[in-house]
């Protein structure tokens, strides 16, 4: 009964290779949407998201079959189709959760920033998954959409564009500051 129990939360974890979206927790990116976990779940609302302009949700781990899931959050798009996936589990899961995601997926990357933190990265597809390990923090599996990777990059370069515009403009006041001083220092 225990083995069954434990190959049916891998399966509801991680069932991606039979479909053609990533699927975690019985949420498919870019597939599922909000009426649909709404049907399945009790969602707790968490705002929007600054990214995609849709909603953000939780789900308690209380209703997913899945040992010592805390929560799931889960971003929308602006159509209400989910796009990244949130999981969180005490620090206790970390080699666990690593030898499945590695079973499932491709490692990209494995980055440790001394014994602080640990990031270790896998694709299926266009999507992403990331297990983030905090030291003696809950451990994070984070899913991606392609959409919501792409949405991240313009976010980001819209940022950066801005914080450009900024230093410039900064820069173009400093220099008229600088002239009108010049000019009072040589009526003076």
């Amino acid at each position: 009964m225990m083995i069954r129990s434990c190959l049916a939360a891998a399966c509801l974890f991680f069932c991606s290779t039979l479909m053609a979206q990533t699927t975690a927790f019985g949420i498919s990116l870019g597939q599922s949407t909000l009426q649909d976990l709404q049907n399945e779940y009790t969602l707790e609302a968490l705002g929007d998201s600054d990214v995609t302009g849709g909603p953000i949700y939780k789900v308690s781990g209380d209703q997913i079959n899945f040992d010592q899931l805390n929560y799931v959050e889960i971003v929308f798009d602006e159509e209400s189709r989910a796009v990244g996936v949130m999981a969180t589990f005490p620090p206790t899961k970390f080699d666990y959760l690593k030898a499945l995601l590695s079973e499932q997926y491709e490692q990209v990357s494995d980055q440790a920033f001394g014994n602080v933190y640990r990031i270790i990265t896998f694709e299926d597809g266009g999507s992403r998954i990331e297990l983030d390990a905090p030291a003696g923090e809950a451990v994070a599996v984070v899913y991606l959409s392609s959409s919501f990777i792409a949405s991240i990059k313009a976010d980001e370069a819209a940022r950066i564009k801005e914080q450009e515009e900024m230093e410039r403009q900064l820069e173009e006041e400093n220099k008229k500051l600088l002239e009108v001083m010049e000019q009072e220092k040589a009526l003076l």
